[in-house]
């Protein structure tokens, strides 16, 4: 979809809020599937063919990557996207470009932790405790469900004409 696709429905954002839906939709399922797979992967294994890759004091090398970078990602990822939402305001409420740029720039932010955390699972051969950080990135991304709020205007219009 072009950007002359978008800004000929600023009127009405239903076509980018419907594709960034399913965007946001796709994005979830992705991350359930792959984190299922992981999931099952490692509790197939058997005790012994189980291979936790640890550090020296013992603690989860890839959960605490996953971790610290869903610590970095989550404010990158707000703040981020609202410079975009910045860039693309006309008037009172930002285009449908920038709305859907924004959003999939977030949820990408997003994701990618929750990814090295469900990788986690199966390097470290158990489910707990790295699951931790991909249930908490799964949980960003379900807050932040699209409803195209920041593409309407946000002015009440008190019957006054815009003339």
């Amino acid at each position: 979809m072009s950007s002359r696709d978008f800004n000929a429905n600023e009127d009405n954002p239903a076509q980018p809020l419907t594709t960034i839906r399913i965007i946001w939709g796709a994005i979830l399922m992705g991350l359930i599937v792959i984190s299922s797979v992981m999931v099952v992967v490692t509790l197939s294994e058997s005790p012994d063919e189980a291979t936790p890759a640890l550090d020296e004091n013992g603690l989860p090398v890839v959960t605490i990557a996953a971790a610290a970078l869903l610590i970095a990602a989550v404010p990158a990822a707000y703040f981020l996207r609202n410079q975009i939402y910045k860039k693309h305001w006309s008037g009172d409420a930002v285009e449908p470009e920038g709305y859907v740029t924004g959003n999939v720039l977030f949820l990408a932010l997003i994701e990618g932790p929750a990814v090295v955390a469900a990788i986690g699972i199966v390097v470290h051969g158990s489910v707990f405790p790295q699951v931790i950080p991909l249930v908490i990135a799964a949980g960003i991304i379900l807050a932040n469900f699209p409803t195209g709020g920041p593409m309407r205007s946000q002015l009440p219009r008190l019957g006054v004409s815009e003339r």
